[in-house]
């Protein structure tokens, strides 16, 4: 129960600083916000100073961030980080800066599609699979730095795009499988990062 209060508490929290631009759906603006949820993801340092998710150890260090969940104008689900929202906790701030802004979003993403899974967003089919997609702002300015780190989003009508499969495997259990690394759609701006890498194909997919 505590858990769930936390969860709350954090997403009433983060709700108010999420702007009107970052709950419109980037790919589809008619897509139609179904709601809203928090996620939050663990790291450590490997010892080397490079920060590492934290599977199976004690965190040192978190990232937060509300993310929405919309109905496209095709009927399908799919997940947008609120990257406005996007907040750390931990204990210091040198690790932190040390996380590329492409690696915090692509941990964000797929703490996204599980937890939307694991939500009930996106149930998984009970044969063969669905596509399902993750997208955040392309373009973000950093500031601050350390345990105050916050991005700005580039409104400018792009997008980054993380594509995964849902399944049930054998015994009945949802499946997240990542289809490609995540796609920097669009160009870059000056003066702000990516969250993805640019997409080098001649047509990329968006579920």
């Amino acid at each position: 129960m505590k858990n769930v209060v936390v969860s709350l508490f954090l997403l009433a929290t983060l709700n108010t600083i999420v702007s009107a631009q970052n709950r419109v759906y980037l790919p589809d603006p008619s897509a139609t916000l179904i709601g809203t949820f928090p996620v939050q993801v663990g790291f450590i340092n490997d010892g080397t100073g490079t920060p590492i998710l934290a599977k199976n150890q004690r965190p040192t260090h978190t990232v937060i961030t509300v993310v929405g969940s919309f109905r496209t104008s095709t009927g399908s689900v799919s997940y947008q980080i609120m990257s406005d929202s996007i907040r750390f906790n931990g204990e210091n701030g040198t690790l932190i800066d040390a996380a590329t802004t492409k690696t915090i979003y692509a941990w964000l993403a797929d703490a996204a599609i599980n937890q939307g899974v694991l939500l009930g967003y996106t149930p998984a089919p009970s044969t063969g699979s669905l596509n399902v997609s993750v997208v955040a702002d392309p373009n973000v300015l950093r500031c601050n730095s350390g345990l105050t780190t916050l991005f700005h989003p580039c409104y400018q009508g792009d997008f980054s795009v993380w594509p995964y499969s849902v399944s049930l495997n054998s015994t009945g259990v949802a499946v997240v499988q990542p289809l490609s690394p995540g796609q920097h759609i669009g160009p870059q701006i000056s003066g702000y990062e990516p969250t993805a890498d640019d997409y080098s194909g001649s047509a990329y997919q968006i579920y």
